[in-house]
């Protein structure tokens, strides 16, 4: 099931899965930031290409100065 926010159905077809291919829209990146209770923070973002494809991978890794605490 689509919504139907006004775009019309073929729009809504293209935009609606979580990565977009298409011809001039699409995803380019993907960014995830993961965060432990011991203060550890791994960022991780991939870019695509126009067919969808993996351009690039960057990894960073760091340590916050104090713990994460709930």
């Amino acid at each position: 099931e689509l919504p139907s926010t006004g775009v019309g159905l073929s729009w809504e077809r293209l935009l609606s899965p979580v990565f977009i291919r298409g011809d001039g829209y699409g995803t380019r990146s993907s960014t995830v930031v993961l965060i432990d209770t011991r203060g550890h923070v791994r960022f991780v973002e991939r870019t695509w290409n126009p067919a969808g494809q993996l351009a690039d991978e960057r990894r960073f890794h760091l340590r916050l100065a104090s713990p994460v605490t709930a």
